[in-house]
């Protein structure tokens, strides 16, 4: 498959990208493009918490065949990074995988991402990882509130990662 075939085919799977978070109801989605990946950005809100800055960057994966497809819901409120918040968002990135944590180090923010290869004949169906953040978004944002203000321990934190990870379980567990 040559880079041009391989170009065309990720459009083709931004487009559709594009058009199912149309049809899930996210307005203004921009979409960009350059010699390497296709990206989207729109925002969304969970729960109380409005301007999720959500992004989709799609490039070629491993072969020619695959594709590399990286989705992250950026937090808009600034967390304190303390010890025990560090220690949160690890533990918390553990218990949830694949859902991963990182933090945003030029906003520090926390951002919510989902990375996946698939096949180019796979389609992108991005509505758990939207459904994840409607309802992990509002519990994380929460619980890095609660470390500051409680000033808890680093292993009261790894803690609440812990419950926050078997509630999160529980509650996918009876949505399937």
């Amino acid at each position: 498959m040559n880079a041009s075939l391989n170009a065309k085919d990720l459009q083709e799977k931004s487009s559709h990208l594009k058009s199912y978070w149309r049809q899930l109801g996210l307005k203004r989605i921009v979409e960009a493009s350059d010699d390497h990946a296709f990206y989207l950005s729109t925002c969304l809100t969970a729960g109380h918490i409005p301007n999720i800055q959500l992004t989709a960057v799609l490039k070629q994966g491993l072969n020619p065949e695959s594709l590399s497809a990286v989705i992250d819901a950026q937090l808009p409120a600034t967390i304190t990074l303390s010890p025990a918040t560090q220690a949160f968002i690890q533990q918390a990135s553990a218990v949830l995988a694949p859902i991963a944590l990182i933090i945003n180090p030029e906003a520090v923010q926390l951002v919510i991402r989902q990375a996946r290869l698939i096949s180019l004949n796979t389609k992108i169906n991005s509505r758990a990882m939207l459904d994840t953040i409607q309802i992990l978004a509002p519990l994380l944002h929460h619980a890095c509130l609660q470390i500051e203000q409680q000033q808890l321990s680093c292993e009261e934190a790894r803690t609440m990662a812990d419950l926050l990870s078997e509630h999160w379980f529980e509650v996918i567990g009876h949505e399937a």
